[in-house]
């Protein structure tokens, strides 16, 4: 037999092996692959997963890869108030740009910084990159940021102060974001392979898993988007809860992680 590799210019899904015709032999050991990320353009893309993680309290765990364009933003918001109805800071956040990684998370109570709590790591990153990137929260000025599975050294000046994990029944959000008395932001990059976990991980546990995929079936783990779906405008939840997300505007992408 020969071997030989078929791929494709643009992204290619629902491919099987009845759509591929030969004169001579048969097709064996054939995989289409189902490697996607969703790219958002910056301007008005987002998934809305719903109202979700309204019982999350600390610890909390959450690990995502994402590669952006430009100078980087905000990845997502738990509570995200997209149509500026509510001031305060709620829920958890994630923020990426060249030289920092932030996380925060608001206590619903007000606008001004002693409602949020913020930790954040001084980094040198590049736009066009993959990176993965793990967070853990055990509680104000005690946090974690991992790098490609490395953890980071933390700053909290401006970090805020005590208080719990405050919700809303606003969405979480991917891409398109608004937290506190901010104006909308949508982020220009890519995004693949979000966790989330009601757990505190551990450093071996993110070094062991932070380029892995997990079954969905691990213990702690409570959502789990692996972005493969490749085609429509669902983002699937593999765990069995089920918090599947509708897409708007994000488009499917063959630029992912390998």
């Amino acid at each position: 037999p020969v071997p030989f590799e078929l791929s494709f210019s643009e992204l290619v899904s629902g491919f099987t092996t009845e759509d591929i015709s030969i004169t001579h032999g048969t097709v064996t050991d054939f995989s289409a692959g189902s490697n996607y990320s969703l790219s958002f353009d910056g301007v008005d893309d987002y998934v809305d997963l719903g109202d979700i993680f309204n019982d999350l309290s600390l610890p909390v765990s959450f690990q995502v890869q994402t590669k952006f364009n430009g100078n980087g933003g905000t990845i997502f918001v738990t509570d995200s108030d997209l149509d500026a109805s509510l001031d305060n800071y709620y829920g958890y956040y994630l923020e990426v740009g060249l030289n920092i990684i932030s996380i925060m998370y608001g206590d619903g109570a007000g606008t001004g910084g002693g409602h949020r709590r913020t930790g954040r790591t001084y980094v040198s990153l590049n736009a066009d990159t993959w990176y993965s990137i793990s967070c853990v929260f055990h509680g104000p000025q005690d946090m974690s940021i991992y790098l490609n599975g490395v953890n980071q050294e933390m700053n909290y000046n401006d970090a805020g102060f005590g208080g719990t994990v405050g919700s809303n029944d606003h969405p979480f959000t991917l891409g398109g974001t608004n937290v506190g008395n901010n104006q909308t932001g949508y982020y220009d990059g890519f995004i693949d392979e979000l966790r989330f976990w009601d757990i505190a991980l551990t450093d071996e546990e993110i070094l062991s898993n932070y380029n892995t995929p997990p079954t969905g079936a691990e213990e702690g783990l409570i959502g789990y988007w692996n972005f493969n779906e490749g085609s429509g405008t669902t983002l699937t939840d593999q765990t069995s809860n089920g918090n599947n997300g509708t897409i708007y505007g994000a488009t499917w992408s063959a630029d992912a992680p390998e």
